[in-house]
């Protein structure tokens, strides 16, 4: 079994209608920000950093309602998995409820808080694994 310290190197989406935060990971101790992706352009976008960082693990949250069901953007993330499936990258979906109101509270101002969500999935994942 894995510990923290050989955590593959990865990266993980928040996933939205509009644009998608997006962290990365080249070492799998920590993730930084890759900024905010238009969702039309995230599988380019992601395709494209991991074929340059040589990063196999994709993480990609789902926004479970909070009684565990599913809804209309958790199909178009599936398939999100799917599509990246088939460039033989390893892809873990990851229960992301509440997210992004936790990360809404973190900022003011309006300002974009998808790239902070996308690290508590990164996070979230990995600790799943080990703790």
């Amino acid at each position: 079994q894995e510990n923290l310290f050989t955590a593959k190197p990865s990266i993980a989406i928040d996933f939205g209608e509009k644009k998608c935060g997006i962290v990365g990971s080249s070492n799998g101790l920590c993730a930084v920000s890759l900024g905010i992706i238009e969702t039309a352009k995230i599988f380019d976008f992601t395709i494209k950093y991991c074929q340059g960082k040589k990063i196999s693990t994709i993480i990609l949250g789902l926004p479970l309602s909070s009684s565990g069901e599913e809804n209309e953007l958790c199909l178009e993330i599936k398939k999100l998995g799917k599509k990246s499936s088939r460039e033989n990258f390893t892809i873990h979906i990851h229960n992301e409820r509440y997210t992004s109101a936790i990360c809404k509270s973190y900022v003011s101002g309006g300002k974009n808080y998808d790239d902070l969500s996308a690290l508590r999935i990164w996070d979230g994942f990995w600790r799943s694994q080990f703790l």
